[in-house]
């Protein structure tokens, strides 16, 4: 079982009653304003789409989640989509000028979606 970071924004971040960690994902860089997670439990996806004192955690069960892709090529920015229901929605990683954490973050949002991925091919 995975543990969740002392580290913001998973200090916001309220899991359900019984409901166990399976992994996190985030930058630690120093630089950035803005700062993002993402955590895979048994049950949803955690994604915190805001930063600093406006951080909010939205939670997207799994049984709802289906499409799981990573874009992520040298000239754009990563981006993990996933439907859930009718709805696409795209998780990008904030801008940033350095290419070491436009490379971080790509292994990230491709981990992300590899765990989703196998996570809600379990769920069906």
């Amino acid at each position: 079982m995975t543990t969740l970071p002392s580290v913001f924004p998973f200090s916001k971040l309220k899991l359900r009653d019984r409901e166990a960690l399976e992994w996190v994902g985030y930058n630690p860089t120093f630089h950035r304003f803005t700062k993002y997670g993402l955590a895979i439990s048994d049950a949803a996806f955690y994604v915190c789409w805001q930063s600093w004192i406006f951080a909010r955690w939205r939670r997207y069960p799994l049984v709802e989640i289906s499409n799981v892709t990573f874009v992520g090529d040298k000239d754009s920015r990563p981006a993990l989509k996933f439907q859930v229901g009718r709805r696409l929605l795209a998780f990008r990683t904030p801008c940033d000028s350095h290419t070491e954490e436009v490379d971080f973050d790509r292994g990230v949002l491709s981990k992300a979606a590899e765990k989703l991925q196998s996570k809600v091919r379990q769920e069906c």
